[in-house]
């Protein structure tokens, strides 16, 4: 029998289609987390792949 993956999208953006500020930070995406982390926890235990953009593994130079 063949098992079938469950695929589940999550995406990080800014209003401008980005996830980093033009130096490469991200610091936008550090916040305050409430108790229980609205279940991400359990969540990021469930994966099992990621993919990632070449864009976003890499770091922009600066003054680029």
């Amino acid at each position: 029998m063949v098992r079938k993956r469950k695929t589940i999208v999550y995406i990080a953006t800014s209003a401008d289609g980005f996830i980093a500020r033009s130096d490469g930070s991200v610091d936008w995406l550090e916040r305050p987390r409430p108790k229980g982390n609205y279940g991400m926890g359990a969540f990021y235990k469930s994966i099992d792949t990621v993919l990632w953009a070449w864009s976003s593994c890499t770091m922009p130079s600066v003054g680029r």
